[in-house]
């Protein structure tokens, strides 16, 4: 502080806005410095999560199709199941017809016997 009507004009104020120390490393902007070390980590890094994701999404896709081949080959079982029944009913349904057709004959031609027993 200077004295009451002295001439000596006041000293300025020191600052604190001092430019920051520049450091060895390039800057993001004005404050941030960049350590190209950890970015050489960081890019290796991402190479290695983008291998990894590759090889992740061909298992995925090989499972897929594996997947895929099952599910066609279950409904082609299917199927020819579904067939293979339907031609052991159609058989069995004609074996019966058989069987019922060969009953009747059968009891037409028992009907003598009834009537020959009938009259002893």
């Amino acid at each position: 502080m200077s004295a009451p009507g002295s001439t000596t004009p006041p000293s300025p104020a020191v600052s604190n806005d001092a430019p920051p120390k520049r450091s060895r490393y390039p800057y993001i902007g004005k404050d941030i410095p960049i350590d190209p070390q950890v970015l050489n980590q960081l890019e290796e890094q991402a190479v290695m999560v983008a291998e990894n994701l590759d090889t992740m999404m061909k298992n995925v896709q090989e499972r897929m199709y594996e997947a895929c081949n099952a599910t066609q080959l279950s409904f082609s079982v299917y199927e020819q199941s579904v067939n293979d029944y339907q031609l052991a009913i159609s058989e069995a349904a004609k074996n019966m017809r058989e069987l019922i057709e060969l009953c009747d004959a059968l009891n037409q031609e028992f009907n003598g016997v009834t009537a020959l027993a009938s009259r002893m």
